[in-house]
C-alpha cells in the first residue's frame, strides 16, 4: 500500500488568458478548479494508473468535503486532518498564444500543536509496517523543520519505506534521518550538497554522495527527464516531447514521484521504474491541471522514453 502525506494542501485554479499582460484588464476562462497539493497530486496520478493508495494531510475545515468528493469513486482512501483557516489557493495562468505559465501561490492556514498531534494519531492508524509513504510539498505556517522531521521519523520507525519530496531546511532535517528515498530537483540538490552543479555528471556525483545513507535519490531534470540513483547504480531516463504539445508543467514533478512509487509497488526493476517515472512526468505535461494524467498518454510516453545506465 502507498500512503501520501500533504501538509500544505491547496485548491488549484487554472485560468486560460490569451495574451496575458500584467496590469491589463483582460478576459479569461477557468479551465479547472480542484483540491491539490503535491501529495494530493501524487495520489490522483496513482489512481489514474489503477494503483491503490491512501492520502492524509491538513485541510481547512470548510474544504474537507471538497477533498472527499474529489476522490469519490477513485479507490483512494482519504483520512484528512481538519484545521482552522482556509485552504490556500494556487493559481496558474496559462497564455496559450505566447506559451507562458504564471503561478501565484498563497501562504495558507496555520497548523497548531494540536493539529500536529492529530496528524500523529492518524498516521499511527494509517501507516503499516513495510508500506510506502510519500511526504510531499512545502511546510504550512506552524510546521517547523523539526516538527516535519518528527513526522518523517514516525513513519520510518513503523518501519515504512519513506520518500521525501520537499526543499530547504525541512529536506535537510529529513535527510539526516536517512529516509528510503528523496526526490530533489537540481536546485534542491545543489542546496543539499552546498555546491553548484553544472552538468549531469556533477549532478550524478552529488546524488551518489547521498546514497550511503539514503537508498534512492530520484533527481528531477525537468524536460531532460530524471536520474535514478540506487545503491551505487544510476539510470538516466528521458522522454523527448515536442514543446508545442506541452499544455502545463505544474505537477510534472508530482507525476514523476507517482510513477516511481507505482514502480516500487509493482516491484519493477530500477531501469523499469526510471522509465515509468519519466513516462508519468512527461504525460502530466499534456494535461491542463496538476494531478490529471491519462493512461493512454502514459502508455505512449513509455514507448518513447529511453533509459541509459550511467554507473
Amino acid at each position: 500500500m502507498i500512503t501520501t502525506i500533504t501538509l500544505n494542501t491547496a485548491l488549484d485554479r487554472t485560468i486560460e488568458v490569451p495574451d496575458f499582460k500584467i496590469g491589463d484588464v483582460t478576459s479569461g476562462a477557468i479551465i479547472a478548479e480542484q483540491p491539490a497539493g503535491k501529495g494530493i497530486n501524487v495520489s490522483r496520478c496513482l489512481a489514474a494508473y489503477g494503483t491503490e493508495n491512501a492520502l492524509t494531510g491538513f485541510v481547512g475545515s470548510l474544504e474537507v468535503p471538497l477533498y472527499h468528493d474529489s476522490f469519490r469513486g477513485t479507490g483512494v482512501q482519504t483520512l484528512l486532518v481538519p484545521v482552522e483557516g482556509r485552504t490556500r489557493f494556487d493559481t496558474t495562468i496559462l497564455d496559450p498564444r505566447n506559451g507562458t505559465e504564471t503561478h501565484i501561490r498563497e501562504k495558507g492556514f496555520h497548523v497548531t500543536e494540536t493539529g500536529l498531534r492529530k496528524l500523529e494519531a492518524v498516521l499511527a492508524r494509517m501507516v503499516d509496517p513495510d508500506e510506502i509513504v510519500a511526504l510531499c510539498g512545502s511546510m504550512p505556517p506552524g510546521v517547523s523543520p523539526e516538527a516535519f522531521a518528527g513526522i518523517v521519523k514516525q513513519c520510518i520507525d513503523k518501519p515504512a519505506r519513506v520518500l521525501v519530496d520537499t526543499s530547504g531546511e525541512p529536506l535537510r532535517a529529513a535527510v539526516a534521518l536517512r529516509p528510503y528515498a528523496i526526490k530533489p530537483n537540481v536546485d534542491e540538490l545543489q542546496d543539499l550538497v552546498g555546491m553548484e552543479l553544472s552538468d549531469r555528471f556533477e549532478i550524478l556525483e552529488a546524488a551518489l554522495s547521498l546514497t550511503p545513507g539514503i537508498q534512492v535519490v530520484l533527481v528531477s531534470l525537468g524536460k531532460n527527464g530524471a536520474l535514478l540513483i540506487k545503491e551505487g547504480s544510476a539510470w538516466r531516463a528521458a522522454c523527448p516531447l515536442d514543446q508545442g504539445k506541452v499544455v502545463n508543467t505544474v505537477g510534472c514533478g508530482d507525476a514523476l514521484v507517482a510513477g516511481f512509487l507505482a514502480g516500487l509497488e509493482k516491484k519493477l526493476t530500477d531501469e523499469e521504474t526510471a522509465r515509468l517515472a519519466v513516462a508519468f512526468g512527461t504525460a502530466a505535461a499534456l494535461t491542463p491541471t496538476a494531478g490529471d494524467i491519462r493512461m493512454g498518454d502514459i502508455e505512449e510516453m513509455l514507448k518513447q522514453t529511453t533509459v541509459e545506465k550511467m554507473s
